[in-house]
């Protein structure tokens, strides 16, 4: 379901989400009628525990607010939401829109959900054993060198832009294959690639040479479509993956295994060099080898100086927001009165998954995601498997984790819910792989043991109300932040997006644009001028809010006024001038 395409389909991750629930709640049922009475119940392990403090987190920053109780979120929060609460209240016909303590409730809820489907899938994957779990590394395989090669038929042998897998047409983006952005595909294999890799030094070390020449040959092929894809990011991530890979297999075997793996390392690479040099296609081989001859010098890239320039912007908005941050996904809704340069659009997300999360859950999220993350490589590196299989696990796994962790701080692709559905997959594998279930582990410092049963009415009650809200209000609560919704919406449906994105200069463009466009009673103009007289407010470098405030004051016969946000529009883009009034025509 992912495969298909989740970023045109917003319905799919909470459909997914629940379809997870489902099958965890079977598996509980299946293992309660199995097990001995005295069995018949599991311990959640701290990290769960607190994966699900996270998760609650989460939804409860993007709840209403009773009242004006959101004072106790913090005064800018308050005075952001004061300023929606004025606004509205001059429209007799719209209610006040309950506000959150996110910037971004849409988007908040969509970083929920897609930290549910993590949640789930890992906790799954974590019961796969034995022959179970190297299947499943072995599909995961299969499916990254099939994404890998479709995705370069996709951009370069057959394209179609803005297209998800040649069939479903998207706006915005590069899409490639199942990701509306080139980046996330190319990250997406960087994360897969070390599984053949880890299968290729596996079977040298057994002597197994047809099972490591198919690793080879799929590792090959999937690094060959990463590196063309054209992202750097994901090139220097899956070249981080693979030597951390090796690296790690060198540490734990012979000086004969160790050297038939470089060996065959270095073959690979000069067989990949010669593949990119002897690609028939013209365009193909200077367009990778310019983009990769940048490398040398990063700084001097456009995109590396423009992401340095977002990070210190975000490095700011963290000093006003230093405790819980903007919340999850708030940066899109906060960053455009903070950005410096005005010779871009402004970034929806922060391009690096650590400052995103401290700008989105400041000191308190950074804690709780990195007491996680800790919690996870503590149990991770608890006594493993002796097998062989599991070896291999351990070091795809490890090779996985090193990709995402390089990735993640030129990008961000954990926003994306296939990408983050596998990445759970190999963490739960790699759980695994430390000899005990969850239910038996050592005893922990917080755990919590319930009845099996319980546990499974719980995850097919979260199922029942996933499918029962699917179906009442569909995916409408978390995509009002979207461009594309935003520009089609109707008055009422934008005072409830300010309700959840308060300082959104698009919202605040459009509802005003809205109201302009109602008949152009002198009320209705004089309140779409302020609307979008916010919106410059709110994104003080964008050109095209202060033409449209120019023409919106013009309209209302402030000349003067009309004149200043041209000037303004004019100092940001010299080659735009104030039109014509009809005083001048004449």
């Amino acid at each position: 379901l992912l495969m298909i395409g989740v970023g045109v389909y917003p319905f799919l991750p909470p459909l997914i989400t629940a379809i997870l629930c489902v099958a965890g709640s079977l598996l509980l049922l299946r293992r309660s009628q199995h097990a001995a009475p005295e069995a018949r119940s599991v311990a959640i392990p701290t990290f769960a525990l607190l994966g699900l403090v996270i998760i609650g987190l989460l939804f409860a920053s993007a709840a209403p607010i009773p009242g004006r109780l959101d004072l106790l979120s913090g005064f800018n929060r308050h005075e952001q939401n004061n300023t929606v609460r004025e606004t509205v209240q001059k429209l007799p016909s719209e209610s006040i829109p309950a506000f959150s303590v996110t910037r971004n409730r849409a988007g908040t809820l969509r970083i929920a959900i897609i930290a549910m489907i993590m949640f789930a899938t890992a906790l799954l994957c974590s019961e796969l054993r034995g022959r179970h779990a190297t299947a499943f590394l072995r599909i995961l395989m299969g499916i990254a060198t099939v994404v890998a090669v479709a995705g370069f038929l996709h951009q370069w042998i057959i394209p179609a832009e803005k297209t998800i897998w040649w069939y479903r047409s998207v706006g915005h983006g590069r899409p490639v294959g199942a990701f509306v952005n080139r980046t996330h595909h190319a990250g997406f294999l960087a994360m897969l690639c070390p599984l053949p890799f880890a299968m290729m030094l596996s079977s040298l070390g057994t002597r197994r040479y047809l099972r490591a020449a198919i690793g080879a040959l799929s590792a090959l092929i999937i690094l060959f479509c990463a590196t063309s894809s054209l992202s750097r990011g994901a090139f220097a991530a899956c070249l981080a993956g693979l030597l951390a890979t090796l690296g790690l297999y060198i540490m734990r075997k012979g000086p004969s295994p160790r050297l038939r793996a470089v060996l065959l390392s270095i073959v690979c690479g000069i067989v990949l060099v010669a593949a990119i040099r002897t690609m028939p296609v013209a365009s193909f081989r200077s367009d990778v080898s310019s983009r990769l001859h940048t490398i040398l010098s990063p700084a001097q890239m456009a995109s590396a100086q423009s992401r340095v320039s977002v990070w210190k912007d975000a490095l700011r908005i963290w000093t006003h927001y230093p405790i819980t941050g903007v919340g999850a996904n708030g940066f899109r809704m906060i960053y455009p009165q903070y950005r410096e340069r005005t010779d871009r659009r402004p970034f929806f997300l922060t391009e690096n998954e650590y400052l995103e999360l401290l700008v989105d859950g400041g000191v308190v999220g950074l804690v709780l995601v990195g007491l996680l993350v800790m919690l996870l490589i503590k149990r991770i590196r608890q006594k493993q498997n002796e097998c062989e299989e599991s070896r291999e696990i351990s070091l795809a796994v490890a090779g996985a984790a090193v990709a995402v962790a390089i990735h993640a701080g030129v990008d961000f692709p954990l926003h994306a819910p296939l990408y983050s559905f596998v990445f759970a997959s190999l963490v739960g594998l790699a759980l695994a792989q430390t000899g005990a279930p969850p239910e038996s582990g050592r005893k922990q410092l917080l755990s919590l043991t319930i009845p099996l049963k319980w546990a499974a009415s719980s995850l097919a009650l979260a199922a029942t109300i996933i499918v029962i809200l699917l179906m009442t209000i569909g995916s409408n609560p978390y995509n009002r932040d979207l461009p594309y919704v935003i520009q089609t919406a109707k008055v009422s449906d934008l005072v409830k997006s300010l309700g959840g994105s308060p300082t959104s200069p698009h919202v605040w463009h459009y509802l005003g644009l809205r109201m302009s466009q109602r008949g152009g009673a002198p009320a209705d103009m004089l309140f779409a001028e302020h609307c979008i007289d916010r919106a410059t407010q709110y994104d003080p470098n964008n050109y095209l809010l202060w033409e449209a405030l120019g023409g919106i004051r013009r309209e209302t016969g402030d000349i003067k006024g009309s004149d200043e946000a041209y000037a303004r529009m004019t100092s940001l883009r010299s080659w735009k001038s104030a039109p014509k009034s009809t005083e001048d025509q004449y």
